[in-house]
């Protein structure tokens, strides 16, 4: 076979070899969970702890020859403020660690009903930072014991029978709805139903 043929034949073969290594995408963020829940409501804590897990090429982090050498998190109170800044609520810059479960927040106070958003990057082992992940959120329930706004209600009536008793309550609601949330609190056995009407 001529020289020339062998030549361009054996560059074909040391390409189609290298191929693999060099299309393979950079490692992302995926899977994001706060309280080892996606996009949880109501949470109790004052310090969520955050988990995410890597993909590389297509593949899951156990990969052997990829791994994280540092992560960033993000958190901010809406979504506008979490593009392109940092996070108002915590930003925990760049941590040297291959930790990506039970990372625990360190940010400013959260307060009850806060609905925040958060988001992650990381470095491979190569030092390379990710693309920052998709958002991910969580919702702060009622922290402080003065956050109960509402009377407690119940029914009356002699001890044992009392029975089962069906408790409602109207409201009017003449503007927009952005967002609602019904917290409920209850001894026992209990079922919330909402109702509207137009």
């Amino acid at each position: 076979m001529d020289e020339a043929i062998m030549k361009h034949i054996g560059a074909l073969v040391l390409a189609a070899l290298l191929a693999p290594l060099t299309l393979l995408p950079a490692v992302t963020v995926e899977d994001l969970r706060c309280e080892y829940r996606e996009n949880p409501l109501g949470i109790d804590v004052v310090k969520p702890r955050f988990g995410w897990r890597l993909e590389d090429g297509g593949q899951r982090s156990e990969v052997r020859w990829q791994r994280q050498t540092a992560y960033q998190v993000l958190v901010a109170s809406s979504d506008e403020l979490l593009k392109g800044t940092p996070g108002d609520l915590w930003d925990s810059g760049k941590v040297v660690s291959d930790q990506s479960i039970q990372v625990e927040y360190a940010g400013k106070p959260l307060k009850s009903r806060l609905a925040c958003c958060w988001r992650v990057r990381v470095w491979d082992k190569d030092g390379k930072a990710s693309a920052w992940s998709k958002p991910a959120t969580f919702e702060t329930w009622l922290l402080e014991p003065d956050a109960w706004q509402a009377k407690w209600i119940g029914m009356s009536g002699p001890e044992g029978k009392r029975g089962s008793p069906l408790l409602g309550k109207e409201v009017e609601i003449t503007g927009k709805v952005k967002r609602a949330r019904v917290y409920v609190s209850g001894l026992g056995w209990s079922e919330l139903y909402l109702k509207t009407w137009r």
